[in-house]
């Protein structure tokens, strides 16, 4: 919550990109400074281009997510943030062949039809950015598979 308040006021004066640069640079620092006093073989793998399709959907994500803040109101982004576990759900049915119950499938309705409350396609004041929040929340759900 306070990283995406920050982001969001210093996006009137930085582009996202920049705030996504300065973001990672002080991740990369932290995991660096964690990994010195740690075991380098833990963060040893055998799918090394999962991890990288993984990374490159997440830094995708951020990408998208550090723009959408910065473009619409933040209680609507955040609310659409919510439909990470839709896609998720979704994503593991067809990726992950994961088999889902008929209260899923209306817990999923139900999701989706606030997804659309928030959204109002078709009213006059339907903010395309907000679609670009959803290919967000896609992006995070095909990670969050990927993981």
């Amino acid at each position: 919550v306070c990283m995406t308040g920050v982001i969001k006021k210093l996006s009137q004066t930085m582009h996202p990109f920049q705030l996504v640069f300065f973001r990672n640079i002080l991740t990369v620092i932290g995991m660096g400074i964690w990994i010195k006093y740690t075991n380098p073989r833990l963060f040893k793998t055998a799918r090394v281009s999962t991890h990288f399709t993984r990374s490159v959907t997440g830094l995708a994500g951020m990408l998208m997510w550090f723009f959408c803040i910065s473009m619409i109101p933040l209680p609507e982004a955040t609310a659409l943030s919510f439909t990470v576990p839709l896609f998720t759900t979704f994503s593991a049915v067809i990726f992950l062949r994961e088999r889902i119950r008929w209260y899923h499938i209306v817990a999923l309705l139900v999701g989706f039809s606030g997804v659309l409350i928030i959204v109002r396609p078709g009213f006059d004041d339907f903010e395309p950015t907000y679609l670009l929040v959803l290919l967000t929340t896609f992006t995070w759900s095909v990670s969050n598979i990927l993981v």
